[in-house]
């Protein structure tokens, strides 16, 4: 079996800096993996992913559940914030 792979290591809650921690829904980017999807599509540790093709994150767990349900070699739409604006 084969799954989607965005090539991330998130952040818990217990990890967030507390500027962010009352985010309502997102999952931190802890670190981005060198030759991964995420590196390609230039991800940064810090981002915030607010939601994988437009399904909500609200968790490390739902960033990573959303994109294991896609098939290797596939794209998925994220919404990301940095820096206080958001990017897609």
């Amino acid at each position: 079996v084969e799954y989607g792979f965005l090539g991330i290591t998130p952040r818990t809650a217990r990890q967030l800096p507390p500027e962010i921690a009352n985010q309502p829904t997102a999952a931190l980017v802890g670190e981005v993996h060198d030759n991964s999807p995420a590196e390609a599509a230039g991800l940064r540790p810090g981002d915030l992913i607010l939601a994988v093709d437009g399904k909500p994150v609200l968790t490390e767990l739902d960033l990573m559940r959303e994109v294991t349900l896609h098939a290797p070699e596939t794209t998925a739409r994220l919404t990301v914030v940095r820096g206080g604006g958001d990017r897609q």
